[in-house]
């Protein structure tokens, strides 16, 4: 089940929702900020609304995971891994070259 898990974890990490919500809107988060496609850039480009959208989306990437891992009974180090998944596909997305910090998926696995 974990050859399953984690691979879908690290996809679900990924997805870049935040800079995908904001190129809808006609904005390019990348070109706002050259260090971070983060809350503080949504929120200066965005305003509050979608940028609260954004971060509720990034942290339920962090957290879905967890909850379906618990809703399946894996132990504690299973849960571990899934969270480590989610995060590395959030520090080394597939559709970015460049890494970009943390933000919501962070706390939602620490909430998981």
């Amino acid at each position: 089940m974990m050859f399953v898990l984690l691979p879908l974890s690290y996809a679900l990490g990924a997805l870049p929702l935040g800079y995908w919500l904001a190129r809808r809107r006609g904005v390019d988060l990348r070109t706002a900020s050259p260090y971070t496609l983060g809350l503080e850039t949504a929120l200066r480009r965005l305003g509050p609304g979608l940028t609260l959208l954004a971060f509720l989306l990034d942290f339920a990437k962090g957290y879905l995971p967890l909850a379906l891992g618990r809703g399946l009974g894996l132990g504690v180090e299973e849960l571990l891994a899934l969270g480590v998944a989610v995060y590395l596909g959030h520090l080394y997305p597939l559709f970015f070259r460049d890494p970009w910090p943390l933000r919501a998926k962070g706390a939602g696995v620490l909430l998981g």
